[in-house]
């Protein structure tokens, strides 16, 4: 049985983008900026959220996840789509310095 989460989520309950979390030491994976684990997509001081690193948003795997701050003006997670959500583009997993803390 195929189990719907809600757009941009990995896991119920968040244990994938939390384990990810973890894995970077609460840095932004792009310009490591310090996120703050209770903010998951909230619109506050570091807020972040979870992105699909090869742009395929059924792969859930951890290895797959990366998080990523979303309050402007950086906003990592619009720029690795850049600018668009909608596109498919995003950029390469090399980018990513902050993958592992």
């Amino acid at each position: 049985m195929l189990q719907f989460l809600p757009m941009g989520r990995f896991s119920k309950g968040n244990s994938i983008e939390y384990a990810a979390f973890d894995r970077q030491h609460s840095f932004c994976g792009l310009c490591g900026k310090t996120l703050i684990r209770e903010n998951f997509e909230k619109g506050t001081r570091g807020a972040w959220t979870a992105h699909h690193v090869n742009g395929d948003p059924t792969d859930n795997r951890l290895s797959n996840c990366v998080c990523l701050c979303i309050n402007e003006p950086d906003n990592c997670h619009k720029f690795a789509h850049h600018g668009d959500y909608k596109s498919d583009f995003v950029i390469p997993p090399s980018q990513f310095s902050y993958f592992y803390g």
